[in-house]
């Protein structure tokens, strides 16, 4: 794959003693949000908010981070968080989303989003064996858009795109905040935060069992 499973990073500091903890609340309502998602960018490392809206990431050590915080219905938001030598505590407040349509595909017929997504998944996952393998379950969250005269193509999610590849063993939950490639000058750029899990196996699976 060209971006994803090329750039996992897993490994953290040397000293894993701190917690990354807070709370996340509806920043209209005030209300605490339970079940967001809250996860540090490019690692396996996240919680999920209980019902009082709080979260806690143990075993962080001393850097700085990109903490994710994501829920259905709401803006997804990218937080910046520094850990040095003391436990880091914050709060996060989501706005809800405003509504944008999915599949949005600018100069072009009806019909012809499939065609403009081809070109998106070679760019994005490339095209070698792995590629083959992986697939984007939710594709119908990309919001993309196609310059037809300049042969520009842009995206991004609004919500985490679901990920999977089964020759690497790895799921990854990606927000992708922004997607570019012009077919002209060969130009190309994304920037994405991604969650990586292991996938489980069918014998882990009947073991549980």
């Amino acid at each position: 794959m060209v971006i994803l499973f090329s750039s996992m990073q897993f490994s953290f500091a040397q000293s894993h003693q701190w917690t990354i903890s807070g709370e996340v609340k509806n920043a209209k309502t005030g209300i605490p949000i339970q079940s967001a998602s809250v996860f540090i960018s490019n690692s396996t490392k996240g919680d999920l908010t209980d019902a009082e809206g709080k979260f806690l990431i143990p075993a962080m050590g001393n850097g700085s981070y990109n903490l994710i915080i994501s829920f259905v219905g709401y803006e997804t938001q990218v937080y910046p968080v520094v850990v040095a030598d003391k436990n880091a505590v914050i709060a996060v407040s989501l706005k809800p989303a405003e509504k944008e349509l999915a599949g949005v595909v600018i100069n072009l017929d009806k019909g012809d989003r499939e065609q403009e997504l081809k070109v998106f998944r070679t760019q994005f996952l490339g095209s070698d064996k792995n590629a083959k393998q992986t697939t984007i379950a939710n594709e119908d969250k990309i919001l993309l858009q196609y310059d037809a005269a300049g042969k520009i193509w842009k995206a991004h999610s609004k919500e985490m795109l679901l990920i999977t590849n089964e020759a690497l063993g790895y799921t990854i939950r990606y927000l992708l905040k922004d997607f570019l490639f012009n077919k002209k000058t060969g130009d190309f750029h994304y920037i994405g935060y991604p969650l990586f899990s292991e996938m489980k196996t069918s014998s882990s699976s009947q073991e549980a069992e």
